[in-house]
């Protein structure tokens, strides 16, 4: 009896540890296709939207210079990076952006690009705190600072997936050279934040735009349009008609039948069947309640039809937010009035007819009401609570030290105060007519009456800036001259152009010196190794060749093809001249460093996709534990029933 007692006993302890297993399995490993990852590392380090990030770039002056004067080309350099006082060696940096870069290149504004690091363009797997690439804003066309920063705090609000954000201080070798908005790349790191599965997700971003490199413009390239399918519009199953989509594919394991579920959502939006189907039509109503508020129409509610990524998630369509410093109305809006009452039912400048995503869903009463229920809870619960008013002081005093000490701020401090004060009354006024709209007092699918203090040019517009001139004569560059000219309104505006350059593209001089000894060579010093560098991310070299060998540049820059490659198939490096092992490499042949791939690929996409045992976690261990909790609870519940059986029997 005692034997059968002790049994039982040691039986249900079992089950009852096989239980608690299996819950810890479940809600605190990290399972595929189980749960969804932990917050990355990366958006607690870095993308602490309360906490400004320090980055400093050391790089060649020489390089330097070069970089901005083809600045169009948005071609990768080598350079060091200091992020937060963590060191990162041999980090890619490029100009980006598209209509702002022409418009910065092509004028005598200060050539204060927005860039992109890319921590593995040079060394595999490096990256930051698990982010590969970063985007850095310049945040042109915005005198408040925080169009962007808000518009994403609005997108998140109502559970619109966003990038990771926060400001950052750029200083180059040491010296400040502006205060910019850092964004997470949309890749995939960022789709492993929002869903379960990546191998099941696809990502475009549609560009009306001829580009050149990743998300640049070629220069004076306004090649593309609506035609290429970046309205949406459905024409045929051709995939060439939609170029302007699947020529942007962020996923090499992207196939053509991904695409063509694609074609068939467009398809489906057409005929208005089965829409559920194809478009996950809560996550795309909750974007456009958003995009309406801000009235961003440098996106697909404007003629352009782009700065928005199409996501496929198992078959579902969903519409993502991006570059957002011209929302608040400041892309093709020169009337206060026209921002107001920006009709919440006709919420594009193109036509309805060529903006399906929106407008076909408004035809259906079921997603209306959803839209307006979003617009509903967007104002209840982010305006009239006051978070809004309350983030733009808490914002402001975050940064208002940072602003006024812009080094080339394309605003000044003054007019940084006088948009902080015109957002305020955007968000007043702008509640005020939705809400109008909403309750029929205003017409909603043309623009209302309602008036407003606003001053829209003072937040900020496609312009850049006025007294540019002012702003850069106060940070000692008296060298430089500046003249009065005017923009497309025939605003005033006080513009750079560096001496003895009278008319074309200027370049920007530069005033900074080459980057301390630490932080010239291309490889970290002996003395430091690896504690100023992501634990596990340099690869080792191949065989014959040293681990801390510098790889040797292409020329100045970039990827190409090379002559005299033996093996094609094979990650290589060229050997370069060597310093001793006591004496940092030199400056010229540090910089002049990067490696060397077949046929000019790129390192991350050519070794690394989505669905490689890279980029899959291990789970092995995890798996055979549950195994074992579930045979341990059937074993035990068998032995129990037995035990009683033979009691009852007996």
């Amino acid at each position: 009896m005692m034997k059968e007692k002790t049994i039982t006993v040691v039986t249900v302890l079992s089950v009852c540890c096989a239980v608690l297993l299996i819950i810890w399995l479940v809600f605190f490993c990290d399972l595929s296709g189980l749960k969804k990852s932990q917050t990355p590392e990366y958006m607690v380090k870095i993308f602490d939207k309360n906490q400004i990030i320090d980055i400093n770039i050391f790089i060649d002056k020489e390089k330097w210079t070069e970089m901005l004067e083809n600045a169009t080309a948005q071609e990768y350099y080598t350079c060091n990076v200091s992020v937060n006082s963590k060191k990162y060696y041999n980090v890619g940096i490029r100009t980006k952006g598209n209509a702002s870069l022409s418009m910065i290149r092509s004028s005598s504004q200060p050539q204060r690009y927005s860039f992109k690091l890319d921590f593995g363009e040079y060394v595999k797997d490096q990256t930051l705190f698990g982010l590969q690439k970063i985007a850095l804003n310049n945040m042109i066309g915005d005198a408040s600072y925080m169009k962007e920063y808000m518009s994403y705090e609005m997108f998140s609000a109502l559970g619109v997936p966003v990038p990771g954000y926060a400001y950052a201080s750029i200083s180059v070798n040491g010296e400040p050279w502006g205060f910019y908005i850092a964004n997470e790349d949309i890749d995939d790191t960022f789709v492993e934040r929002y869903y379960d599965d990546l191998s099941k997700v696809n990502v475009y971003k549609p560009e009306t735009m001829e580009m050149n490199g990743e998300d640049g413009q070629q220069p004076g390239g306004f090649g593309r349009n609506g035609s290429t399918g970046t309205n949406l519009v459905y024409t045929d199953d051709n995939l060439s008609s939609y170029s302007g989509i699947f020529d942007y594919t962020l996923f090499e394991t992207t196939g053509d039948d991904d695409k063509m579920k694609a074609i068939e959502m467009m398809k489906s939006l057409s005929t208005l069947s089965d829409i559920e189907k194809h478009i996950n039509t809560e996550e795309v109503l909750k974007y456009f309640a958003v995009n309406t508020f801000l009235v961003n129409l440098d996106s697909y509610a404007g003629s352009m039809k782009h700065n928005y990524y199409l996501l496929e998630n198992n078959g579902l369509f969903e519409i993502l937010p991006w570059d957002l410093h011209l929302s608040f109305g400041a892309f093709q809006m020169q009337q206060t009035s026209r921002v107001i009452n920006f009709p919440i039912d006709a919420p594009v400048t193109d036509s309805m007819q060529n903006s399906p995503l929106i407008s076909k869903l408004l035809e259906v009463d079921k997603y209306k009401t959803m839209y307006h229920s979003y617009l509903q809870k967007l104002i209840q619960e982010f305006i009239d609570s006051g978070k809004y008013y309350e983030r733009i002081k808490q914002v402001s005093s975050m940064i208002d030290s940072y602003v006024k000490n812009d080094s080339m701020a394309f605003y000044t401090y003054e007019e940084y105060q006088s948009a902080l004060e015109n957002m305020i009354i955007y968000g007043k006024d702008r509640t005020l007519s939705i809400k109008a709209q909403l309750e029929g007092s205003q017409p909603s699918t043309e623009y209302g009456n309602i008036q407003s203090s606003l001053n829209l040019t003072a937040l900020g517009t496609m312009g850049g800036g006025k007294n540019v001139g002012d702003r850069m004569m106060n940070t000692n560059q008296q060298s430089q001259g500046f003249f009065d000219t005017a923009d497309a309104s025939g605003t005033q505006m006080r513009q750079f152009q560096a001496p003895g350059e009278q008319n074309g593209a200027q370049s920007m001089p530069n005033q900074f010196g080459q980057p301390p000894a630490d932080m010239q060579s291309m490889e970290p010093p002996d003395n430091q190794g690896q504690e100023n560098m992501q634990p596990g991310n340099m690869p080792e070299p191949p065989e014959g060749f040293s681990s801390r060998q510098p790889p040797e540049f292409s020329e100045k820059r970039g990827f190409g093809p090379r002559p005299n490659q033996d093996q094609p198939g094979n990650f290589q490096f060229q050997n370069s001249t060597q310093a001793s092992s006591t004496t940092a490499i030199s400056s010229e042949t540090a910089l002049n460093s990067t490696p060397i791939l077949p046929n000019g690929q790129n390192m991350r996409k050519n070794e690394i996709n989505r669905n490689s045992p890279f980029r899959q976690a291990d789970h092995t261990l995890e798996y055979a534990a549950l195994g074992v909790s579930f045979a341990a609870i059937f074993i035990g519940l068998i032995a129990v029933f037995r035990f009683k059986k033979r009691k009852y029997s007996s």
